[in-house]
Formats: C-alpha cells, structure tokens, sequence
C-alpha cells in the first residue's frame, strides 16, 4: 500500500487575514513605553511619574508624544519611550492603538481581595504568567489550545484554510485541534538531513512509512502517517520560504530575522493556500532587575527596527498592511518602584499595542491608573499595579476581526469573556468600518419543536390586573466637588474601574446612584387592567392513549425479540470459542508427536 502525497491546500477565494503574536519574554517595562507626558488632571502628572519612578524614570523632554484626549484617559498627552519612534509614527498616522493597564485576570478585583479571586494562577511567575498570556483561559476551559490556536480552529470551522506558523520554537500559544503548526527558525527553514551523500536516508525512511498491512497495529499507522506529513509539509513551506523575496532590508538582528521570515509567509500564502495565518515571534530580555534603562533602551531599539522593516515590506511592496494585525504581549509589567540595582522587579499590569492597515488607531483603550503611588486602590507595594483590562477583552475584538462571528465561536475562542462583559473590546472599538458585533451572553438553545395537538377552541380574554411602576429620578452628580481635599467628578473617578470598592471607599452611592447601582427602587402605583388571553388545554382522546400503549406494547416486543437474538448470538460465540479450543489442542498434539519424532531420529 501507499500514502497520499500531500499537497497545499487550495484557496478558498477568501480575504487574507494574519494575526502577528508578539511575545517581550521576561516582563516588559511597559509604564515607561506609555508615560504621562502633559495635560493631566487630577494626582497623575509628568512630575507624579517621576516622584514615583525615581531613578527609572525619563525626562518629559525624551519623550515622544502622543495626542490622547479623545481617548477618555487621565492625560490628554502621553510620552512614547524615545526608541519607539516606529510606534509612535504608527500611532500618529492612525495604524496603532495602546491598551493601557491590561494584564492576566480571573475576575474583578481589588487590593483587598486579589490573592483570593486570583486563585487560578500564580501571579509574578515567569512561566506561569507566560502560559496565561499564551492560553488567555485562565479556567483551563479549552485546555491544551492557545489563544492562536483557538483562532486557528475557528477560522477552519467557518470554512478558511488557516495555519500557525511559528519563527521562534514550539510556543503553547498556537496549539490547535484541527491546524497544523509549523515552525520556522529565524535563521531559515532546514530539510530533513541535508548533507548530499546522505539523501538516500530519506527516500528510505520514506518507504519503510509508506507501506502497509494486514497486521499494521493503529499506533505505527498512526506514527507513519505523522512521518509521512511531516515530511511533505515540511518541503511545502520550505519551498514557499525559499522561492519568497522581499524587497525590504530586514536589521541583522536576531528579532530582525524572525520578521523577514513571517515578511516571507505571508508573501507566500497563496503558495502555502492559506487564507488565514496565526504568526509567532517571541524576543527576550526583558527581565530587567538591573540597569533597567539601559537595558530597554536597547530592547526598544531592536524592536523598533525590526517592526519598521516589517511594516514598510507589509505595508508599501506587499501592500497588505491592511490585513495584518501585530499584537505585542508579555507576561506580565515591572513595578514602579525601583530596586537597589537601577532596576525594577515582577509586578502584573502593563501597558501594550496593536497595529495594523485597518486598526482604527491614535486612541488609548483601556484604564491608565490616575494615581500611580502606593496612595492608589490600584498599586500595592512595590508598585505593583493591579490590571483594570484582561487580556480577554483585546482578544474579543481580534476574533471577531479574524473570523469568529458567532457567539459560540467567541466563547470557544476567549472562554473567560463572560466574565468581563462591560470590558470587552468589540471589533469595532479595535478597527476602522461598520460591524455588526455578536453579542456577548452565552448561547441560548433554540426551543425544539412541539408536537401536533388537536384543535383548541376559540381563546376567550378575561381582565387582570399587573402592577405598574412610575419611573424614579435617578442620576449621578455633575460638575467638580471636593472629598479629602482632592477636587473631581467622583462619579466619573468611580466609574473608571472598580466601582463597588471606589464607591464603598468613598461613600458615593448617594451622589453618585447610577454608577454605583443605588437607584432607589420604584414604588407601585395604581394598577391598570389588561387583557390576559387565555386557552384550553387539549384534553388526550381515549384514542389517543390506546395508540400510546399499543405503541409501547410494539416496543416491548422489539426489545424482547432483541435481547433473544442476542442470547443466540453468544451461545454461537461459545460454541466457536469452543471449537477454537478443541482446534488448538489437535495442533498441540501434533507438534508434541512432531518433536517426539524429532528426538528419535
């Protein structure tokens, strides 16, 4: 026997989509990627930062800004960090967006209760929160796939042709049921056994695979096949990789690399037959617990270079910007507070972006704290900011974005989203065009079919009486005022995030009902008539029941006649068994006489 060559999938004729998963290994120092810059109110300010940062802190005068004030945050200028002049070009020109304290979450908390409502995970741990971020499914839910991978299966359920390819190692992230993953060093795609004299090995490992028998077991047919896909998938991507060009000069870097080689694929997907790809690349050194500053502005310069190659190949040779988003992640932000090694340690919240042609940029989402001291309800010692986004709520609008249309594809694709509905990103927060959003509650069952009954009279209406409810006035206070010598909206402060524990702190359920949930309930009032339609219920006809039991008594008899028939069929098993048996024994005997012949002679 033989195994089927394999062959690249055909294109399904749809739009191209990518999604570019970005890892910053280590804990990126994203409150100095985002910094307040001008134009704040309240305690946050450019001076705020640098009281709290310290030593770590950059100069307002360093910093690249960035317009921000219809992006409701607590400035309406913020400061890129001075080596990110690609972001910032990209920002400025609408491509990028910011995601402000986003970090890994199981539900809503507060520096009250966050050890306890955590309890899932294990905060500020390298690998663990590397896994979270990887997974965005904290509840294990879909275990054993990515968020990428997710992506992947979802794309393929909607009829796409969608992949995963990986430039940096075997990441947890673009693991999937039913996409293939293939991985791609950065430094170029290897065949099996290259050396020319030993080529042969191959044709001949590919043989012993390809054959098969009666008595192949599942487990070597399933390990053949495995062998014998990997080897063709194998030549399929080296060939796209090798026959692609780009026309842009990519930074000798090691990051660099890696772009060049997703810059490559997507140049290639009509080759690979791919309508839908998931991307990895992952650059590390982040863990920065001295000399941060250095540390990062060497980073950041890296990652600059890198990211501008790949936007000026995507965007003006291949001119496919447009169907790309690039998502930057890590595991987790660095505390405000400084360490004693010009350094800065483990800490969660961080500050992250998203770009691409369609992303519908120049905007900060999420929450940036108001207040990053040890005096905040959102930094606890040593500066560790509590996350107010998840990383569920970026990941919604990217599905949607990349293929997951209905609610179930998004629930099976960001299994915690339901837990933070008024957090959610929709497609349309996160790009440009008008989208009909799913909603974001779990899927209801259709009500199944009822069965024919017999004719009902004409419904009669009677009158009853419901209760009726006058609406309340109900509203939150406008304008500023003043609590513990800081002036504000409180309303709008509590509203930002957290609210049951700002409006507990503070006091404001009084002043501030409708962002606190305080509304007083409404009284009843006079009751009105309305018309109530009611209906006889069939009544079973004694011919109806009969049918219902001569129908029982039918299957009854089916099953009596079944397990009858079974019976015989084990009485005839034993009977071959014994056959089997006495069959045996005469071999037996004749092999004994045989060797008892063998012994004489």
């Amino acid at each position: 026997g033989s195994r089927p060559e394999v062959e690249p999938p055909e294109p399904s004729g749809k739009r191209y989509k990518a999604v570019l998963f970005i890892f910053l290994e280590g804990g990126m120092d994203s409150f100095n990627v985002l910094v307040p810059h001008s134009g704040c109110s309240g305690t946050l300010s450019h001076d705020h930062y640098r009281s709290v940062r310290g030593q770590l802190h950059i100069p307002a005068g360093e910093l690249l800004p960035i317009d921000a004030s219809t992006s409701s945050q607590p400035c309406t200028t913020f400061g890129v960090h001075p080596f990110l002049s690609e972001m910032h070009s990209l920002y400025n020109s609408g491509d990028l967006l910011f995601v402000a304290n986003m970090g890994v979450l199981q539900q809503y908390v507060t520096e009250n209760n966050f050890w306890e409502k955590m309890d899932k995970t294990q905060l500020f741990a390298h690998n663990v929160q590397t896994d979270e971020v990887a997974h965005v499914d904290i509840n294990q839910d879909q275990a054993g796939r990515g968020i990428g991978g997710r992506l992947v299966d979802a794309a393929i359920a909607n009829g796409f042709n969608a992949g995963a390819v990986s430039v940096n190692g075997l990441p947890e992230a673009l693991v999937s049921n039913y996409g293939s993953l293939y991985t791609v060093d950065g430094k170029g795609l290897q065949t099996f056994n290259q050396m020319p004299w030993a080529q042969p090995l191959k044709d001949s490992v590919m043989n012993i695979n390809r054959a098969t028998s009666l008595g192949s077991g599942i487990y070597g047919e399933t390990w053949s096949d495995l062998v014998y896909q990997s080897f063709g998938e194998n030549d399929l991507l080296f060939d796209a990789v090798e026959t692609a060009t780009v026309a842009t000069p990519f930074p000798d870097t090691p990051f660099g690399k890696q772009l060049e080689i997703v810059a490559k694929l997507i140049q290639s997907r009509e080759h690979r037959g791919n309508d839908r790809d998931v991307f990895y690349a992952k650059m590390p050194g982040f863990d920065s617990h001295g000399h941060l500053k250095m540390v990062l502005d060497g980073l950041t310069t890296e990652l600059n270079g890198a990211l501008k190659a790949f936007v000026t190949e995507i965007r003006d040779a291949q001119q496919v910007w447009d169907d790309v988003t690039v998502v930057v992640t890590s595991e987790f932000g660095r505390t405000l507070i400084g360490n004693t090694g010009n350094g800065s340690d483990h800490a969660w919240g961080g500050n992250y972006f998203v770009a691409g042609g369609e992303i519908d940029g120049k905007k900060i989402l999420g929450e940036y704290p108001d207040d990053l001291s040890l005096d905040s309800e959102l930094v606890v010692n040593p500066g560790i900011v509590i996350p107010t986004t998840p990383w569920d709520a970026l990941w919604n609008g990217i599905a949607q974005w990349f293929g997951a249309t209905t609610t179930k594809d998004l629930n099976e694709a960001v299994p915690n989203r339901n837990t933070f509905t008024e957090k959610l990103f929709s497609q349309s927060d996160i790009y440009e065009g008008d989208f009909t959003d799913p909603p974001t509650s779990p899927l209801t069952l259709e009500p199944t079919s009822s069965p024919v009954v017999p004719a009902t009279p004409a419904p009669t209406t009677t009158e009853t009486s419901s209760p009726v409810t006058t609406p309340t006035p109900c509203a939150d206070r406008t304008g500023l005022w003043t609590i513990d010598g800081t002036e504000r909206n409180w309303c709008t402060w509590a509203a930002k995030t957290l609210t049951v524990s700002r409006c507990e702190n503070r006091d404001l359920y009084a002043i501030c009902p409708v962002t606190c949930n305080s509304c007083p309930t409404p009284a009843p009032v006079a009751p009105t008539l309305s018309p109530v339609i009611s209906t006889l219920a069939p009544v079973s006809s004694p011919t109806s029941g009969q049918a219902c039991c001569e129908n029982m008594n039918t299957r009854m008899d089916n099953m009596e006649e079944a397990i009858e028939s079974l019976d015989n069929s084990i009485k005839e098993m034993t009977v071959d068994i014994d056959q089997v048996k006495s069959q045996m024994e005469n071999v037996g005997n004749s092999v004994n006489e045989i060797l008892n012949i063998l012994q004489q002679t």
